[in-house]
């Protein structure tokens, strides 16, 4: 055999190793591109139930907190003369107003016990912000009606001084 013909056989080997090593490496580029994709889905589920979750949570919070407050703001106005002024029918108001875009907030909360494992990562991405926005919402509901029972806290505090 000729050095020219040698040269040939190596070069033909040496093409069919590269094609079989490119051919290959597509292969597993693309099992690793579809892996991760699924992995991906895999974390914004998980972020997914764990924010429907909190979000659950924080609405019968928030319910307790509004009915709290609410009793403590009528016996702080009791205790004042004020039961019957036009604060307390704004209170009121509020708190009806408030207890209506819970429900409708509630109602519009995804459910926690669906499995959302046929969805895709762009319509998980977008459900998680909507549920992060749900809380936001929850978030400031629950500043309020702290902000009031520590306000009546005060008030007590003011009632006690005179009385005692």
């Amino acid at each position: 055999m000729s050095a020219p013909e040698l040269m040939g056989y190596v070069g033909m080997a040496t093409g069919i190793i590269g094609a079989i090593t490119g051919i290959s490496g597509a292969i597993m580029g693309y099992v690793s591109y579809r892996r991760s994709n699924s992995l991906k889905s895999l974390d914004l589920r998980i972020e997914l139930r764990k924010a429907v979750n909190v979000a659950q949570s924080s609405f019968q919070q928030l319910a307790k907190l509004i009915e709290y407050a609410n009793k403590s703001r009528q016996a702080v106005a009791s205790a004042m003369g004020r039961y019957q002024s036009g604060m307390m029918e704004k209170w009121k108001q509020e708190v009806e107003a408030d207890n209506n875009a819970i429900k409708t907030l509630f109602q519009n909360a995804p459910a926690a016990d669906k499995s959302y494992d046929d969805l895709t990562p762009k319509v998980l991405e977008s459900m998680l912000v909507e549920v992060h926005r749900l809380q936001v919402q929850i978030d400031e509901l629950s500043k309020k009606y702290d902000a009031a029972v520590r306000a009546d806290d005060e008030d007590r505090k003011h009632i006690r001084e005179r009385l005692g």
